[in-house]
């Protein structure tokens, strides 16, 4: 057993010998979470940048126009009032959504002529397009169920009975252990401890082959059985 924690020593100390894997050691999982930190600052996506084209122009349309820009998860980039060079300048502005509203909106919508408002969702990214896709189908159904309630008030529709028709129950949401959304929280520990696995694995390579190269395998072998040595090797890195 002493000669098992004598070569166990030895190996830690081989390691700690190395000059690159004691760089590797300490700077490589600091530098990454330099990188990360930097790259992944804000921790949970916003400002997501969207194009709408208004052909309407009434107060309906600039209302849903406010509201995406009222949503955390988007920013409306730019409000073209057609759709004339419309993927050039999504491109250029990175845009995750393009929202068309057709003209005669806010009238049909009146009249109850069920309008289409075209959403393209650029699915390059598939984390931001379900973020954006997303945020856009809540503003949206949000204007709809708002737009029908006024229209049964303008009826003369009781305003408990609106309130039953279009909210038959209230739900609450109630965010635990992670309450800001932040992805950082499990990315950052994941990436890092990927990192570090990496760099013992590396260090695990480097030792046997500085045992082939200073042909000291032969020395383990008269100190110890193949079994212990493998351990010894090994569990340094474990």
């Amino acid at each position: 057993m002493k000669s098992f924690f004598s070569l166990l020593g030895r190996e830690f100390r081989l390691f700690w010998s190395n000059k690159v894997l004691r760089l590797l050691f300490i700077g490589a999982p600091l530098l990454y979470a330099v990188l990360l930190g930097y790259v992944y600052q804000k921790g949970k996506v916003t400002d997501l940048p969207i194009v709408v084209v208004d052909e309407d122009h009434s107060s309906t349309s600039n209302r849903l126009i406010q509201m995406f820009q009222d949503n955390e998860i988007l920013n409306v980039a730019a409000v073209k009032p057609n759709d004339n060079n419309l993927t050039k300048e999504a491109i250029d502005l990175d845009a995750a959504c393009i929202v068309m509203i057709p003209k005669g909106f806010e009238k049909d919508v009146l009249t109850r002529q069920s309008p289409e408002i075209l959403t393209i969702v650029n699915t390059g990214n598939v984390l931001t397009a379900n973020y954006a896709s997303g945020a856009i189908q809540l503003v949206l159904g949000t204007l709809k169920a708002g737009t029908q309630m006024e229209t049964l008030r303008k009826q003369g529709t009781p305003e408990a009975m609106v309130a039953s028709l279009y909210e038959p129950f209230k739900t609450t949401f109630i965010k635990k252990y992670n309450r800001s959304t932040n992805y950082m929280y499990f990315l950052w520990p994941g990436v890092l401890a990927t990192v570090l696995q990496q760099v013992l694995l590396l260090a695990l390579a480097l030792s046997f082959a500085s045992e082939y190269e200073q042909s000291t395998f032969a020395e383990l072998t008269r100190k110890t059985n193949i079994f212990s040595m493998i351990a010894v090797k090994v569990i340094p890195y474990l």
